[in-house]
């Protein structure tokens, strides 16, 4: 999170003059910088706790721990460094998902209705894992609801393609 900070000259009790600052956290100061890489890296080591230790072989669309999955770390997913924890603990879900459960999901089951159902089947436990662990990622509550938007579309994508 950002901070403002306020510096004042004072010289005998009497102000001289101020200065007002911006101070970015790490993470925004990375974004600033564009090193995205350097910004997924901190935000798996504050969070490791949580999303568990993971080495970043891509950036955007990436790859986790040499995958062949098509986990796309989005510009969304830098909103916030909770957020962005969030989506890295989402994509960690996937890489513990059998390959041929991906397959299906990422397009090869046929008909479509099939494949949007394995899609179902593949982001339900990705985005339940970012529901149950909103609290320990400290997500906004606007990110809380996006997710569980995002969880209840899929269970119905689910249904709706059985």
């Amino acid at each position: 999170m950002n901070q403002n900070v306020t510096f004042a000259v004072k010289l005998a009790g009497q102000i001289l003059d101020t200065l007002d600052l911006t101070v970015l956290s790490g993470f925004n100061y990375l974004l600033l910088r564009n090193e995205l890489k350097a910004a997924l890296d901190m935000v798996c080591t504050k969070y490791a706790s949580v999303i568990g230790n993971h080495q970043w072989n891509k950036i955007a669309p990436g790859d986790i721990n040499g995958t062949s999955l098509l986990n796309n770390v989005t510009i969304e997913s830098f909103d916030s460094e909770n957020y962005c924890a969030g989506v890295i603990g989402h994509e960690n879900v996937h890489c513990g998902q059998s390959s041929y459960l991906r397959w299906l999901g990422q397009g090869g089951a046929k008909p479509e209705s099939k494949r949007l159902y394995w899609e179902a089947v593949m982001e339900i436990p990705a985005y339940q894992w970012q529901v149950d662990n909103a609290n320990n990622l400290c997500l906004s509550q606007r990110d809380t609801c996006t997710v569980q938007y995002a969880l209840e579309t899929y269970i119905q994508q689910m249904y709706d393609n059985q």
